[in-house]
């Protein structure tokens, strides 16, 4: 598992990424929710996704009045499978980050917020991209 802590300046909100997770890291994952807010059902929907053993899974959760999330990617199956779930999870961190600050989904400035998260994730994603990285990892 890799993990990264983000901060994105601009917007004051902090990310706190899980990537390539096993459910090995569930409880860990899921006290970082706990202590975001998280409530008891949405906990509960995580436990069942992270201890599920699936492959190509995510989930992202936000509380916005701390401004912070949690973006977790799970085990994928190849770089593309990768490449569609991290992709997934960033768009709904960008729907939470524009919703609480007002921003407009249709706008420029949304659509450069996306592109600097990926950004900042690619450093911890790289290797997870390439299918010729994965097989040495």
């Amino acid at each position: 598992m890799i993990r990264a802590k983000i901060y994105l300046p601009k917007y004051d909100w902090v990310i706190h990424a899980y990537i390539a997770v096993h459910e090995y890291y569930t409880y860990e994952i899921l006290d970082k929710m706990r202590v975001l807010g998280a409530e008891p059902h949405y906990l509960q929907k995580a436990h069942a996704n992270l201890v599920s053993g699936q492959l190509n899974n995510g989930l992202t959760y936000s509380n916005p009045d701390l401004r912070e999330t949690v973006l977790v990617t799970e085990l994928t199956s190849s770089a593309a499978e990768f490449f569609d779930t991290i992709v997934h999870e960033i768009r709904h961190l960008q729907q939470h980050i524009a919703n609480e600050c007002g921003l407009d989904e249709n706008s420029e400035e949304v659509c450069y917020l996306c592109g600097d998260i990926a950004y900042r994730l690619f450093p911890y994603c790289r290797k997870l991209l390439c299918e010729h990285c994965r097989c040495e990892k």
